[in-house]
């Protein structure tokens, strides 16, 4: 273990945040494949089979004797996450389809189903499996990651730390192509986020950079839930070499060329929900302006407000009716923030204000973020909650509250002061509180570019890799380790509480490319890819040394490591010898390492500021620099807030 001895009180500490755990599948593909199949019908009767490999390795796959109208086929990498890959309807009971997104290197399994009225796959995007981006987003800092399609078209999701309240590792995929799409279209630009079903407090911006000019007027943006369905237009803004999309939450999101007709049906189309139906409406209102303009007409400066006129159509009618009842029931509240702070959002992106800025600080935010506190102390009091979901949860309202610019904070609207003092008072009366609460909090992270030719003769390599790490975790056991005493001249008492956050976020990505020249005038090109980003549990230890009253000796061991599933996708291409035709080559290969990330330690401590270190109070910030993976080095930051019950031993 690490100590520092502390010697004088400094001044500023950091403020809090709080995690939530997210999880999602990694879908792989390969040439090593089983084939099973799921129906409403007997096993005898419905079969799927693999009937051979184009290519070596993309498997064409064949299901028989169908009775139904419509099926589609899925994959899984481990038979318990599937993805739609296909859907169609038979011709004489049979429906094929080859698969060339399927990964050589890894097991994939495939089965089939048959899709029943209501629950036909409208959108079934085929992913690209060696393009994909990954990064964690966090409160303070936001977040962005950036991929390059074979077009040359460059996707960029950006989202700004007022969007989200709580640190988390998202991936970005390409679609290279659909096997089942609701329109024609004359091109497509699409990505697929995960985890799926993330939602943002307002909304992120995927930006579309197309590598040479387009016609603006033809494009229209869509979006579509991660299971295929839910297709529907949403709004956007277009210039000539690029198209930006708001997104709420994660599923899947792109841009279309439209033409005339499909647009019309498009436009026409009917959505399941009010908030899909009206930026349904926003995007066929932009759709039918670019019409106009593209058959020669001036634009319509009433279209603009006629598109805001909408939006606040949509908040006065779905979203304040229910403003009232929002005081009350803490989980519509929720709903109805988030929903606000995406009103507003688009609103923005149109080039306006909204309701949503005077609404947050309303009489009725204050009301609902009261009563979801009043909520979440009941459920303390009737031990239905631990202490570390009472901080994670009270620790949310008051970071989103900092992230909505409400100067008061969370807690003092409704009585309770500061969170200090909130800490220091109240909490330590109430019964789930345990001897020490609070919370810890950590971040990291950095990017390296370095030559890795080694100066080796007819070779050169360059390689770039970034790497970050962001958890929270609250209080989980607290024990005198050491306790030393000469009243009343001298105490001395050491603690040792464990930190295990079920929810720490990392991401880890890495690109290398290098070439060699050979005897005979042969060029040996690779290139490698890794990525890696999820969430998961990891365990902390911190020991604390009081003498007299005051802390003066701290100590930090990591005891877990957070563990990725990592994916390397490794290219590798030769050409012929000078002066013959024949003899290059090319080959590709996957393989999945994991990949360890651990908080540091203090490795190159900058400074120790601590707002109190007294026997009941620890607030304060540590920053320093470390060495990571890959020698990347990454500024890390420390957050300490914990309170000890008055009168423990």
């Amino acid at each position: 273990m690490l100590r520092y001895r502390i010697r004088s009180p400094q001044v500023d500490g950091a403020r809090e945040g709080s995690l939530r755990k997210r999880k999602w599948p990694w879908a792989i593909g390969g040439i090593l494949a089983t084939a099973c199949a799921l129906a409403p019908v007997q096993a005898e009767d419905f079969r799927i089979a693999i009937e051979g490999l184009h290519d070596g390795w993309s498997p064409d796959l064949v299901l028989s004797n169908l009775a139904g109208s419509r099926y589609a086929i899925e994959a899984s990498a481990n038979l318990r996450d599937w993805f739609s890959i296909h859907s169609g309807m038979p011709e004489n009971g049979v429906l094929r389809y080859r698969y060339d997104g399927a990964d050589p290197a890894s097991t994939l399994f495939y089965r089939g189903v048959e899709l029943s009225d209501g629950t036909e796959l409208e959108v079934v995007p085929e992913l690209d499996p060696l393009t994909a981006a990954t990064t964690v987003v966090t409160p303070d800092e936001g977040g962005i990651m950036a991929m390059t399609g074979p077009d040359g078209a460059v996707y960029t999701f950006t989202v700004a730390p007022d969007n989200v309240i709580e640190p988390v590792a998202v991936r970005m995929r390409l679609v290279s192509g659909f096997s089942a799409f609701p329109y024609e279209n004359q091109r497509r630009s699409a990505v697929v986020f995960e985890p799926d079903g993330f939602e943002f407090h307002g909304a992120g911006e995927l930006e579309i950079r197309y590598p040479e000019p387009v016609e603006p007027l033809k494009i229209s943006s869509f979006s579509f839930n991660g299971d295929g369905s839910g297709f529907h237009l949403v709004p956007d803004t277009v210039s000539p070499d690029r198209v930006v999309i708001p997104i709420t939450h994660f599923s899947g999101s792109g841009a279309a060329f439209w033409e005339a007709n499909p647009r019309a049906e498009a436009i026409s189309r009917t959505v399941n929900n009010a908030r899909d139906g009206m930026a349904h409406d926003v995007a066929s209102r932009l759709a039918r302006e670019r019409d106009r303009q593209l058959a020669g007409q001036e634009p319509n400066p009433e279209v603009m407000q006629a598109m805001l006129d909408r939006l606040q159509e949509y908040y006065d009618s779905y979203l304040k009716p229910y403003f009232g009842e929002a005081r009350q029931n803490c989980a519509l509240a929720k709903i109805l923030i988030r929903e606000v702070l995406a009103v507003e959002r688009q609103r923005q992106l149109l080039g306006a204000g909204g309701a949503g800025q005077s609404f947050l600080g309303s009489e009725d935010y204050a009301a609902w973020i009261c009563h979801c506190i009043a909520e979440l102390i009941k459920a303390c009091e009737e031990g239905r909650i631990s202490a570390r979901t009472f901080m994670r949860e009270l620790l949310g309202y008051e970071k989103q509250a900092q992230l909505l610019g409400v100067e008061a904070g969370a807690l003092e609207p409704c009585g309770f002061g500061s969170l200090s003092d909130f800490m220091q008072g109240p909490l330590a009366d109430l019964p789930c509180a345990t001897e020490w609460t609070g919370f810890l909090r950590y971040s990291d992270g950095g990017t390296r570019d370095w030559d890795c030719a080694g100066g080796t003769p007819d070779y050169t390599c360059s390689a770039r890799a970034s790497a970050s790490l962001a958890m929270q975790a609250a209080v989980e056991t607290a024990e005198i380790v050491e306790e030393f005493s000469f009243p009343p001249f001298y105490t001395m008492t050491r603690w040792r509480l464990t930190f295990r956050p079920p929810d720490a976020s990392g991401s880890f990505t890495q690109h290398q490319i290098s070439a060699q020249t050979t005897a005979c005038g042969a060029v040996i090109t690779t290139e490698s890819n890794t990525t890696a980003g999820d969430s998961g549990p990891m365990g902390v230890e911190l020991e604390f040394t009081f003498e007299n009253g005051e802390m003066t000796e701290f100590g930090i061991s990591s005891i877990e490591s957070l563990v990725l599933d990592g994916t390397q996708n490794t290219t590798t291409t030769a050409t012929p010898c000078e002066g013959k035709e024949e003899g290059g080559f090319s080959n590709s290969g996957s393989f999945h390492p994991p990949v360890h990330l651990s908080p540091a330690t203090g490795s190159f401590l900058e400074e120790a500021v601590f707002t109190q270190r007294t026997e009941t109070t620890l607030e304060g910030v540590i920053n320093g620099v470390t060495l990571g993976i890959q020698g990347i080095s990454t500024p890390y930051t420390w957050t300490f807030s914990l309170v000890r019950r008055q009168g423990s031993n």
